[in-house]
């Protein structure tokens, strides 16, 4: 193994295509039909491709633990080995290449495994990190539907290989992330791309571990590239409610000049424009902030009655 290429790319904030590019090279002077893949778990709707596109066929894990069982019997020696090695591993598979492209001596290949990603977006909710803090640090994220995402790597001393993890944001969205290492130190350098330029795309190098496995975390929100929108319709929203209140407040109190009036039209006016707002955003990002608008909605509909009965 030469490296190995995990993408996820997110063609909408919740959905996404996985695909991870595993380069390896053949230094012996052998030629080889197959490749062994060991998969730290069972990947769904798993399949393979060559470097030109093409299918390949795969034998499934109980086939291969089966071929490998065989070796304990010819080979104890071999199969003691090969298990230390790749006891991290939980699913293990064999690529058929080809009968006339088989991986010749000093060749490198490109092989292609796509599959469906199956963990649940995660959303922050309005109580993180509590219902009353966050509200200035974190406004977006209480405003608005910001999913969260993970990715996370295990680096063996056994392994010899980079592994490089490529995020792309979908259209109209930046990934923002932070990162952190437990365990052990890798052989070379880390390098991390992109983790706060606010850009759609997150490109790391994770090496191999030095003496002892190491784990690296990476944790990223999809960011909507409408600061200036979300920030005006945040203001919207605290000044819709601010003036329901007071006009709430402000009932009972003897009315100067056409202070009713005014007040009546002033809630009518917002309830119209919020309800006109609500119907206008289709944005996904806007769902919880559609939500919210149902507050001043509330309040103005209030203060419209008590003033309507003065």
């Amino acid at each position: 193994m030469v490296r190995v290429i995990d993408r996820t790319i997110h063609v909408s904030p919740v959905d996404r295509e996985r695909e991870i590019d595993y380069v390896v090279n053949n230094p012996t002077k052998k030629e080889f039909n197959f490749l062994f893949l060991p998969l730290r778990e069972f990947k769904r709707n798993l399949q393979i491709y060559d470097e030109d596109g093409s299918q390949l066929n795969i034998y499934e894990n109980r086939r291969v633990e089966s071929m490998i069982e065989r070796q304990r019997e010819s080979d104890p020696a071999g199969w003691a080995e090969f298990q230390e090695k790749f006891k991290e591993y939980d699913y293990k598979t064999l690529v058929q290449l080809p009968r006339d492209k088989s991986l010749k001596p000093g060749d490198y290949r490109t092989i292609v495994s796509q599959f469906d990603q199956s963990e649940v977006v995660s959303f922050y909710e309005i109580t993180e990190p509590k219902i009353y803090k966050g509200w200035i640090s974190e406004w977006k994220k209480k405003f608005f539907r910001i999913p969260t995402f993970r990715a996370n790597v295990e680096q063996f001393p056994t392994n010899n290989h980079d592994e490089f993890i490529v995020i792309k944001g979908p259209p109209g969205y930046g990934t923002k992330g932070t990162t952190n290492r437990t365990g052990g130190e890798p052989a070379r350098d880390l390098h991390e791309n992109g983790l706060d330029d606010d850009t759609r795309v997150i490109s790391c190098r994770i090496p191999p571990a030095k003496d002892r496995k190491y784990e690296w975390n990476l944790e990223y929100d999809l960011i909507p590239n409408s600061d200036s929108l979300m920030r005006s319709l945040v203001i919207y929203l605290l000044f819709s409610v601010a003036t329901a209140v007071v006009s709430i407040v402000l009932w009972g109190i003897p009315p100067i000049s056409d202070t009713q009036g005014l007040i009546q039209a002033g809630s009518g006016g917002f309830i119209t424009a919020t309800l006109g707002l609500i119907f206008a955003l289709n944005n996904e990002w806007a769902d919880r902030y559609k939500i919210l608008c149902i507050i001043p909605l509330l309040l103005h509909g209030v203060a419209w009655g008590l003033w309507q009965i003065t």
